[in-house]
C-alpha cells in the first residue's frame, strides 16, 4: 500500500508524526486580522512557495500581459497624439518606469535571499510589477467602443465582444458566463419589490401568449438579485467618483423552443420599485445601459462572493488545518494535499497586493476597499454544507432540466465523478462509520476547522459540534474541498481572461449613475458608464494573468502518490470519466456554435487545474 495510508487512521500518531505535526504548527499559524474574522495563514511558510514549473507559467502570463499592454498603449496614444507624440510619451514612460521597476526587482532579490534562511513575510510582487511595467497613456472616457478593442493586441479579444449588445448573450452569461452562481428562481412575493407584469412579458414576441404565473409554474422563470451590494459604499478612481448599484433582473425560458433558450424580461436598477429604474428589451439605449449596470453588479458579486469568499478564503482553512492535524500518511491528508498546492501562496499575493490600499480591488471595483472586503467577509459565513453543489442547486431552484444551464450540467457530472473517486479511495481505509468516529486525528482536524481560534467554518460536519462521524459525511466533506479547489475555482477564475477582460461586456466598476427612463440617452452616456481606458487596460492586464495560468490538470496526481492497486483502479475510473465529459462538452460546443449560442467550455476537464493555484 502507499505511504499515504499504510497506518490505520484510528491508531495514535507515531513519534515521527508527532514531530511532523509540531513542526507544521510552528509555521502554519492563524491570522484572523488581515481579512477581518477570516482564517488566513500568518506570513508565508517556505513549503508554500510555488515550484519552478508554476513560476515559469506565471512569468509567461505576466510577459504576455506586459507586451500586450505596451502595444495597446502605443496604438491608443498614436491615435490621439500622432506617431511623434506617441513615441515621446512611450519613451518618457519607459524611462520613469525603468527606475521604479529596478528598485522593485532589487527588493525582490533581497527578499529571495532572506527567504533562503527563514519563511518570507513579504509577499511576491508579480501584480505590482505589472503596474510598474505598464506604460502611461491618455486617460479618461473612451471615444468609442472600438477603443476598448484596441486594448487587445497580443491577447485575444473575448469572442463575446462582438455580441456585447445581444440580449441572448446577456441571458447566457447567467448560466454559462464568468459567474453562473447568481441565478435563482424568484422568491415568493417578488413582484412587490419588482413590479413586472404580464403585459411587459407579452411585449416580447417570444412570450406573446405567456404569463408570469404559467412560466413560474413550469419552472421557466428565473431571477438575479444583487441586494448584497446595496449597502456597499462607492469608491473613487483618483478624482473620479464610482457608483455601486444593486439591481435585479428577471429572465424566462420561452415555452416554444424555436424562440431560443433563456431570455431577459426586465431589469430594475434599484432594489425597490421605481418606474424610472425599470427597463425592458424595448428600451433602446437605456436598456443597454441597464444591462451594463447589472453586469457591473455581477462582476462585483463574482469578485468578492463566488470567487474570493467561496473558493480562495474557504480553502485557506483547509490549508491551515490539514498540515497542523493530519500527518502526510493520513488518507485524508494524502488525498487533499495535491488539491491545496500553491493556494496559500496565491492567497498571500491577493491579500498582500490586490487587497491592499491603492491595489487592484481599490481601483477596479465599484466599492471602497473596506466595503468590498466586507462583502467578501459576510459571504464567508455561508454554511459549508449549503455550498455543496447538490444542495446549492436545489436551494436556488435551478436543478430542473427545463433551464438550459451548462455550468450546472458539467459541474454535476464532475461532482459525481470526484465523489466516486473520493469514496473509492477513503472506503479502502474506513470500512464503517465507527472507524471514522474513532479516528482521533480526524476528530482534531474537524474540531480545528470549526473552532473560533481556527477555521471558523459553519455548517461543517454531521452534528452541531462539527464532528465527522460517518463515512458519508467524510466523503461529502472531502469531495467538497476537492471540487472547490479544482472545478468551482476553474468555473469562476478562467472566464476572467476569456470573458471578463473586455470591460464593455463585464465592467468591474461602475463609473456613472444608472439610467432614468425619462432621461435622454446617447452612445456617449453609455461610454461614460464604463471604466476609463486606463482602468480598462488594468482590467485586461490583470485578468489576463489571473485567467492565464493552468497548473497541473485535474486527476493527474504526482507519480507514485498512490500505489495501492485498488486505489489506482479507482483513480483510472475517475480519469476515464473526465475524458468522457471532455468528449461530451466538445460535442455540445459544436452544436451550440451551429445554433448561434455561445459555447460553454470552461469546465473542460483538460482545462481544470488540480488546485486553486492562481
Amino acid at each position: 500500500m502507499s505511504m499515504a495510508h499504510q497506518l490505520p487512521p484510528r491508531d495514535p500518531p507515531s513519534d515521527p508524526e508527532l514531530r511532523e505535526l509540531a513542526a507544521a504548527r510552528a509555521v502554519y499559524r492563524y491570522d484572523h486580522e488581515t481579512v477581518p474574522g477570516v482564517a488566513m495563514v500568518r506570513g508565508l511558510p517556505r513549503a508554500e512557495l510555488p515550484p519552478l514549473r508554476w513560476t515559469a507559467l506565471a512569468v509567461r502570463a505576466v510577459l504576455r500581459a506586459f507586451l500586450n499592454d505596451h502595444l495597446a498603449s502605443w496604438v491608443i496614444t498614436r491615435g490621439r497624439l500622432g506617431p511623434l507624440g506617441a513615441a515621446a510619451a512611450v519613451l518618457r514612460s519607459l524611462l520613469r518606469r525603468a527606475g521604479e521597476l529596478s528598485v522593485m526587482l532589487l527588493r525582490a532579490a533581497w527578499t529571495g535571499v532572506v527567504g533562503l534562511f527563514r519563511p518570507r513575510p513579504a509577499g511576491p510582487i508579480s501584480a505590482a510589477v505589472l503596474d510598474m511595467a505598464a506604460l502611461d497613456a491618455p486617460a479618461g472616457v473612451a471615444d468609442s467602443f472600438e477603443d476598448y478593442e484596441r486594448l487587445f493586441q497580443i491577447v485575444e479579444v473575448p469572442a463575446l465582444a462582438a455580441r456585447r449588445d445581444d440580449d441572448r448573450v446577456f441571458a447566457r452569461l447567467r448560466v454559462a458566463g464568468a459567474n453562473p452562481m447568481a441565478i435563482t428562481r424568484p422568491p415568493e412575493g417578488w413582484q412587490a419589490q419588482f413590479p413586472v407584469t404580464d403585459a411587459l412579458l407579452r411585449a416580447q414576441p417570444a412570450f406573446a401568449d405567456d404569463t408570469l404565473a404559467r412560466a413560474a409554474g413550469e419552472r421557466r422563470l428565473y431571477m438575479v438579485d444583487y441586494a448584497l451590494l446595496a449597502d456597499t459604499e462607492p469608491g473613487a478612481n483618483g478624482a473620479r467618483q464610482k457608483y455601486v448599484h444593486a439591481p435585479k433582473a428577471l429572465f424566462a425560458v420561452p415555452s416554444d423552443p424555436r424562440h431560443g433558450r433563456l431570455l431577459p424580461v426586465a431589469i430594475q436598477c434599484t432594489q425597490g420599485p421605481d418606474p424610472e429604474s425599470l427597463f425592458t428589451p424595448r428600451g433602446g439605449a437605456r436598456w443597454e445601459m441597464a444591462k451594463t449596470v447589472l453586469n457591473t453588479a455581477d462582476t462585483n458579486r463574482h469578485g468578492f462572493v463566488d470567487h474570493l469568499a467561496h473558493t480562495h478564503l474557504l480553502l485557506e482553512a483547509f490549508v491551515l488545518a490539514t498540515p497542523r492535524q493530519l500527518p502526510r500518511r493520513h488518507p485524508v491528508s494524502a488525498l487533499l494535499r495535491p488539491h491545496l498546492e500553491t493556494t496559500a501562496f496565491i492567497n498571500h499575493v491577493a491579500t498582500s497586493l490586490l487587497l491592499g490600499p491603492g491595489g487592484s480591488v481599490d481601483r477596479l471595483f465599484s466599492g471602497t476597499l473596506a466595503g468590498s472586503v466586507g462583502v467578501a467577509v459576510a459571504a464567508t459565513r455561508a454554511r459549508f454544507d449549503a455550498r455543496m453543489l447538490p444542495n446549492n442547486l436545489v436551494a436556488r431552484g435551478v436543478d430542473a432540466p427545463v433551464l438550459d444551464y451548462p455550468y450546472r450540467d458539467d459541474a454535476q457530472v464532475l461532482w459525481r465523478s470526484i465523489r466516486e473517486w473520493v469514496e473509492g479511495f477513503l472506503t479502502l481505509q474506513y470500512r464503517s462509520d465507527a472507524e471514522v468516529a474513532a479516528d482521533p486525528q480526524l476528530r482534531a482536524w474537524a474540531a480545528e476547522l470549526v473552532s473560533a481560534d481556527g477555521g471558523r467554518l459553519q455548517g461543517f460536519g454531521d452534528d452541531p459540534s462539527g464532528a465527522i462521524s460517518t463515512v458519508a459525511t467524510l466523503v461529502d466533506t472531502v469531495t467538497m474541498v476537492v471540487f472547490t479547489a479544482s472545478v468551482q475555482h476553474a468555473a469562476v477564475n478562467f472566464p476572467q481572461r476569456t470573458i471578463m477582460a473586455y470591460a464593455p461586456l463585464l465592467p468591474m466598476g461602475g463609473f456613472g449613475p444608472a439610467p432614468r427612463a425619462s432621461a435622454p440617452c446617447t452612445v456617449a452616456d453609455r461610454l461614460a458608464l464604463l471604466p476609463p481606458l486606463e482602468t480598462a487596460r488594468k482590467q485586461v492586464r490583470e485578468l489576463g494573468v489571473l485567467g492565464g495560468v493552468y497548473y497541473k490538470r485535474l486527476g493527474e496526481y504526482p507519480p507514485g502518490h498512490f500505489t495501492d492497486p485498488q486505489a489506482l483502479r479507482a483513480l483510472r475510473v475517475f480519469q476515464a470519466s473526465l475524458q468522457d465529459l471532455e468528449v461530451r462538452i466538445e460535442a455540445r460546443s459544436r452544436a451550440d456554435e451551429a445554433a448561434g449560442e455561445a459555447p460553454y467550455r470552461t469546465l473542460l476537464p483538460s482545462e481544470i487545474p488540480m488546485s486553486t493555484s492562481i
